[in-house]
């Protein structure tokens, strides 16, 4: 049941930071003003919403690992391991200048002082949709678990 719930906060994470990425970054922009190649473009949107994704199927994960925790607990871990996480991928593709090859993702997300956009508006988002769905996931946990008298 773990691994189902962090699959599923990551697709819907993934889903909710391509539209945030849409939003912040404007396709008309990015494909309608520079020289970048649609594929490309379409590349780099889907590739880092799905990258997104699994950073917060692995946080969850974690976080459903960790033995005896409350909800609020479990929900504060996992906001914190995107929000950190999301933070330090900027920094990497931004300043620091990696880049994934074949894409233009540190060119249309993270180039000059574009990567604190990314953290503004789709990290933070982000770790807040996480952390909603790890508290809601963690209370129907602790109601499954709870053992009801039969009559």
């Amino acid at each position: 049941m773990k691994a189902v719930f962090s699959v599923a906060a990551g697709l819907l994470c993934a889903a909710t930071s391509l539209g945030l990425l849409f939003w912040a970054y404007p396709w008309s922009v990015y494909y309608g003003n520079f020289t970048f190649g649609y594929s490309i473009t379409l590349r780099s949107y889907l590739i880092m919403a799905l990258f997104i994704g699994a950073v917060v199927s692995l946080a969850a994960f974690i976080a459903c690992l960790i033995p005896r925790v409350e909800p609020s607990g479990e929900t504060l871990v996992v906001g914190l391991i995107v929000l950190f996480s999301l933070v330090l991928i900027s920094l990497m593709l931004g300043p620091f200048g990696a880049d994934l090859p074949g894409t233009r993702i540190a060119g249309i997300f993270f180039s000059e002082f574009k990567f604190m956009n990314f953290i503004a508006d789709v990290a933070l988002p982000n770790s807040i949709v996480a952390s909603a769905l790890s508290w809601w996931f963690a209370l129907l946990r602790r109601r499954s678990s709870i053992i009801k008298p039969s009559l």
